[in-house]
């Protein structure tokens, strides 16, 4: 904001005595004032260019299509892009850990069953024949007394106390019948 003197001695208008009408007139038709004018209005024109350009910039910025924000968005967007690939190869390395997992014990609950299975059919095998050799020998032992054994279905398992399995004490998984 440059002052400008337009003729004549200003001393008496800064003074504020003196000033006439037709003086102010004067100023304002003057050639100095008239560039002065002229070039503050270039100055407003130059400082609106400024804003608009200014603006236009803002405006491309937000839409992403000034040069500097691609450029830089590029460089972004590669490191996103590769944490996101870090991402998903620790995810599909940890689901194919998960899927190892569940299958070993998969594997591990179906061999306990099969082993439990072959201990329970063993077991059980065992005590048919210890039951069918003790039944043989109960059987030769009364037809060398001379006398007809009594033949009678039993179960393979006998209850007491309402448990299956249990076998009273002394009888060796056989419950003498009345006869």
């Amino acid at each position: 904001a440059a002052s400008v003197q337009v003729g004549g001695d200003h001393s008496a208008a800064a003074d504020g005595a003196g000033s006439s009408s037709q003086d102010s007139g004067d100023r304002l038709q003057s050639p100095d004032l008239k560039e002065a004018f002229a070039a503050r209005s270039g100055e407003r024109a130059r400082f609106q260019r400024l804003i608009d350009e200014a603006e236009a910039e803002r405006t491309t910025i937000a839409d992403e299509t000034h040069p500097e924000v691609r450029l830089k968005a590029g460089a972004l967007r590669k490191a996103m892009d590769r944490k996101v690939k870090a991402a998903e190869t620790f995810r599909d390395l940890q689901i194919e850990n998960i899927r190892g997992l569940y299958d070993y014990e998969i594997r591990e609950a179906d061999s306990v069953y099969r082993e439990k299975l072959e201990d329970l059919k063993e077991r059980m095998v065992t005590e048919l024949r210890e039951k069918i050799s003790t039944l043989r020998r109960q059987k030769q032992c009364l037809e060398s007394k001379g006398e007809a054994p009594s033949i009678r279905a039993k179960s393979t398992r006998t209850v007491t106390n309402g448990l299956f399995g249990a076998t009273p004490p002394g009888t060796k998984g056989l419950a003498p019948g009345p006869e």
